[in-house]
């Protein structure tokens, strides 16, 4: 966000045929200002993680991409003592709240890498995500076909 507010001169000047997409997680409430901060671009614009696509299982401790996880990734790369229960049942499964940054940084790392090394599948929940942020970007481009030379298909 600072980043945005710095430079808000060259984000005004990029060419229409540049927008910028400004994507964040489920839980952020800094829309105003992401959105004020854009408003000096016209095609550029923020997009937020749906959170009707969460897994149901893991709850709002689980903050970022984390939350779109199957549970058996989660239970199986996670230390067991920081997986919280539900009070009365078993889900939605939270994470505790005083994992050290620097710990809380190496296992986002790790859950990602196996994600992206094939070691675990992503899921329903990621698959619906990506596909919900393939709709976004090519709806945010739609409008700059012309200046790609792209003609609708009749």
């Amino acid at each position: 966000m600072k980043f945005l507010e710095s430079n808000l001169t060259a984000v005004a000047s990029r060419a229409d045929a540049a927008p910028l997409l400004v994507l964040r997680d489920w839980e952020d409430r800094k829309e105003a200002s992401i959105d004020k901060a854009l408003a000096v671009h016209p095609f550029s614009r923020r997009l937020r993680c749906p959170v009707l696509d969460v897994n149901p299982q893991l709850g709002e401790t689980f903050r970022g991409i984390e939350r779109y996880m199957l549970t058996e990734t989660i239970r199986s790369r996670t230390p067991a003592d920081w997986l919280v229960r539900g009070v009365r049942r078993e889900y939605p499964l939270e994470l505790r709240l005083r994992i050290p940054e620097d710990q809380k940084a190496a296992w986002k790392q790790a859950l990602a890498d196996a994600i992206s090394n094939g070691d675990e599948i992503p899921g329903d929940y990621l698959v619906r995500l990506a596909r919900w942020l393939n709709q976004q970007v090519e709806g945010a481009l739609q409008p700059l076909s012309p200046f790609f030379g792209i003609v609708a298909a009749p």
